[in-house]
């Protein structure tokens, strides 16, 4: 989710700092220019005016140089800078944020719908100019942008929870309606994509053609939350050894994706219509009983009701996603939860959750935050490969992994028609 920002706003750089402060009490920090803070043991990542998603200028060696990889670190004096795979002004990005303007403009409702939760969302179509058939297409098919929203049962919101672009195909043709899966124009949406796939190749699971072929294993994601389902989709189909299972509470919000927000299930991408953390603990429970290293390499977390608030049973202490990840959620050879929330949150409450929820097996800690939709996503790992004894060490091996993770994916240019 994301809130509704003009198509000229500004995206960010991330630094990612270490600190060797010491854990502080729970409460609001003040943030200053060159500094790191503590909030419950995971590190806040600051934040510099560059963009995240295209060349992140860096000073190396007192010399400027570009770097355009997915999640690149690039040292700097004081920490690390966070690139990432996307580039918002390339024309072979059918997300780009150049095209903002385009489903930022009043559209037409297709869909209506009360939340049996709370609420209703809606959702509306909106021309795309870049609307003739995509390569490798049937002939006839034509493209435009379907924007999801969740309104609160009292008040008003302007947050946009996803946007798509789809292709309209011909008559008789099914699925009638699919999105592009290599196309997310919400900045948060490519946060989250970026740091997860960096983060699970620098802890050593099998994202990688060439660590996948030695797995027995497939990479597994869990989603809780489908919105639109464009995160999701992005993992099942741009990694043929990644299996994703979306866990929904509203079986409007599936409607929705798969009628008019173009999300296709397939076998290696399930939905669930259900509660996400109660799933998660059975699934967790399951793996433990079977003898399994885990359940999942990694779990995100998009979920929201209509007032844009993440449930507490999705991060708070004694909740079930805490009693999950105490009973094995995520593989211990090396996974990471991470939470998509807005940004005035306090990350102190969920990151100590998290935290003492793996226990010993709790890794590093860390939040990622970018201007535009300002969302906040915080990250902790578990387990991993032994060198990763530090954040640097961390950064390192994501530099290392950046641009194998993004060939792997197709998104170096985000289009390998």
């Amino acid at each position: 989710m994301a809130p509704l920002v003009p198509a000229e706003v500004g995206s960010v750089c991330c630094r990612l700092l270490r600190t060797r402060a010491a854990p502080v009490a729970e409460g609001r920090l003040p943030v200053r220019p060159g500094r790191s803070w503590r909030l419950g043991g995971a590190t806040q990542v600051r934040v510099a005016r560059r963009s995240i998603f295209a060349h992140a200028s860096a000073e190396v060696g007192g010399t400027s140089r570009c770097q355009r990889a997915f999640s690149t670190c690039v040292q700097r004096k004081e920490g690390w800078n966070l690139a990432s795979l996307f580039d918002p002004d390339t024309p072979l990005d059918p997300g780009r944020r150049a095209l903002q303007y385009e489903y930022l403009a009043p559209g037409r409702t297709l869909l209506d719908l009360p939340l049996e939760f709370g609420g209703s969302l809606q959702v509306t179509s909106h021309t795309s100019d870049e609307n003739e058939a995509p390569p490798g297409t049937p002939e006839g098919t034509t493209q435009e942008w379907r924007v999801l929203r969740f309104t609160p049962a009292e008040g008003s919101t302007n947050l946009m929870q996803s946007v798509a672009k789809v292709c309209l195909g011909p008559l008789h043709h099914s699925p009638a309606v699919w999105l592009r899966s290599e196309a997310l124009p919400l900045d948060y949406t490519k946060t989250v994509v970026s740091i997860v796939l960096a983060g699970l190749s620098a802890l050593g699971a099998p994202v990688l053609p060439e660590v996948a072929s030695k797995s027995s294993e497939p990479l597994r994601i869990l989603c809780i939350g489908l919105g639109g389902g464009s995160m999701p989709s992005f993992f099942a189909q741009r990694l043929a050894n990644c299996e994703v299972d979306v866990v929904e509470l509203e079986k409007q919000v599936v409607h929705a994706a798969t009628k008019c927000m173009g999300f296709v299930p397939s076998p290696r991408l399930r939905v669930h219509v259900e509660d996400g953390a109660s799933f998660a603990l059975r699934a967790a429970k399951r793996a433990t009983e079977e003898g399994r290293d885990g359940a999942y390499d990694a779990v995100v977390i998009d979920a929201y009701n209509a007032a844009g608030d993440v449930p507490g049973a999705l991060w708070s202490e004694g909740s079930e996603m805490a009693e999950a990840l105490s009973s094995g959620l995520l593989r211990r050879r090396g996974g990471l939860v991470a939470t998509n929330f807005l940004p005035f949150i306090d990350l102190g409450p969920p990151s100590r959750a998290y935290r003492e929820a793996l226990a010993q097996h709790a890794g590093f800690g860390f939040s990622v935050q970018g201007e535009g939709s300002g969302n906040r996503l915080l990250v902790q790992t578990c387990g991993g490969p032994p060198a990763l004894a530090s954040l640097q060490d961390l950064a390192e091996r994501l530099r290392e992994e950046a641009s194998k993770v993004a060939d792997a994916t197709g998104a170096r240019n985000i289009i390998d028609w």
